[in-house]
């Protein structure tokens, strides 16, 4: 099971584990839409304030530290991805979990 954990006002982005959706080596669409939502966390982190990011295998952390002035766009970036996680968890809920922290 994929746990995605999102704290709004810190940008921060996690995901951990692997969604057991498909068979090792099969293609797990699951694991692969997670990981798409959170590398764009991580690029727009990386150009759009000073990002803290860590990968491993099965594994990403993404917080973007940014100026108080653009802390309403970077929120506006972070819910949408957030959102989008959410969605996935709720299609998939033998596969990922999704917790939102304030």
């Amino acid at each position: 099971m994929i746990e995605v954990r999102y704290h709004m006002k810190r940008h921060e982005l996690s995901a951990t584990g692997h969604a057991g959706f498909a068979e090792e080596g099969q293609g797990d669409i699951v694991c692969s839409a997670v990981t798409a939502l959170m590398l764009t966390a991580a690029e727009f982190a990386r150009h759009n304030g000073d990002a803290e990011i860590r990968e491993e295998k099965g594994d990403i952390y993404v917080r973007c530290l940014c100026l108080p002035r653009w802390d309403a766009p970077v929120s506006l970036v972070f819910n949408a991805i957030a959102a989008g996680l959410l969605r996935v968890a709720q299609a998939h809920p033998d596969n990922v979990k999704f917790e939102r922290y304030a």
